[in-house]
């Protein structure tokens, strides 16, 4: 559930201003502790966003409920629009992205989603579909908090991770909105 949530971090990169300027000469703060390279959360954010746009698009096939489907448009849209400002930025930042053990880790919690997602029907699919994006978003809202904003000294990743905190902020509480609708 964990790779699922961070894939809603990875939409809202997309979400926030963009800055033209290239990585800032200035001196930027140490890492507050041992944590990804920028590369690495370039890399966590991507797996991230192909783990939302994979879950949405799973919800579109399983789901009847409109409320549903509409969610699950929304998180593949934005994170696809995401995933293609992962490029610009890691040309922003001076950085591809690099595969990490932590990367790999959200690869295999999406993987996990899916196979909890795979067997539910109906309105039981609904509400395990809604109950896995409030739990991902959530995961996600703590990771960037936590880990990923932290460890980044760009200027134009810390920029990405703050509008990207707005957006699962706002995308956190729509799935607990969903959550509750499906639960009456």
């Amino acid at each position: 559930m964990r790779s699922f949530l961070l894939s809603l971090v990875v939409m809202a990169a997309g979400c926030g201003a963009k800055s033209s300027t290239p990585v800032d000469a200035q001196a930027t703060p140490e890492p507050a502790k041992s944590g990804p390279s920028e590369a690495q959360i370039l890399e966590i954010l991507k797996v991230t966003h192909q783990g939302e746009i994979d879950a949405g698009k799973m919800a579109l096939e399983k789901s009847g409920d409109q409320r549903v489907k509409d969610f699950a448009q929304m998180m593949i849209d934005q994170h696809t629009e995401a995933m293609g400002h992962i490029d610009s930025l890691a040309a922003k930042i001076g950085a591809a992205p690099a595969a990490s053990k932590r990367s790999s880790e959200v690869a295999a919690h999406n993987q996990e989603t899916a196979s909890k997602l795979r067997d539910p029907v109906g309105s039981d699919f609904d509400k395990a579909y809604a109950s896995a994006m409030v739990d991902g978003h959530q995961h996600v809202l703590d990771a960037i908090r936590t880990d990923l904003a932290p460890q980044a000294t760009s200027v134009a990743l810390r920029d990405e991770l703050s509008a990207l905190d707005k957006a699962v902020t706002m995308h956190l509480e729509h799935a607990k909105t969903l959550k509750d609708q499906l639960s009456k």
